[in-house]
């Protein structure tokens, strides 16, 4: 059985040549070359945003949207807000083949029971028939089974 230690644990006090058995003082130079790394990271500007930033996404924006709404500048948590933004959200148009090809890889990546009447549902807006079994992709045959 082992016993754990209560209390504070001691601490151990070792005098400056025990740390290093040589001089560790730093030299002048670097000394300087701190000061110098030290003035840099000071005199940095801070980097504009390049604008306008675009992303695509498979996420329908509506949620995200009202996240994203601030109707006032605000200064919370120290995080000052005084610009304003536009965002602009547009459908971006893909052919009748890629979208039912994309619901086609989904199913066949399903594992979820829950999922399927979505999918089929999906695959119906489109005017696709999906083929073969849900969740197929993931399914393995085991040898000697």
């Amino acid at each position: 059985m082992q016993f754990r230690r209560r209390g504070p644990a001691r601490r151990v006090v070792r005098r400056k040549s025990e740390h290093a058995p040589f001089d560790s003082a730093p030299n002048a130079a670097q000394e300087e070359h701190a000061m110098r790394q030290t003035l840099e990271r000071r005199e940095r500007p801070e980097e504009a945003p390049e604008y306008p930033k675009v992303i695509e996404t498979f996420r329908e924006p509506s949620w995200g949207l009202s996240q994203m709404r601030q109707d006032a500048p605000s200064d919370f948590n120290g995080i000052v807000q005084v610009r304003r933004y536009r965002i602009t959200v547009e459908e971006i148009s893909d052919p009748p083949e890629v979208l039912a090809a994309r619901v086609q890889a989904l199913w066949d990546r399903c594992d979820n029971h829950h999922h399927y009447q979505r999918l089929r549902a999906a695959a119906k807006a489109l005017g696709y028939e999906l083929q073969g079994e849900p969740g197929r992709a993931q399914k393995t045959t085991t040898p000697g089974r």
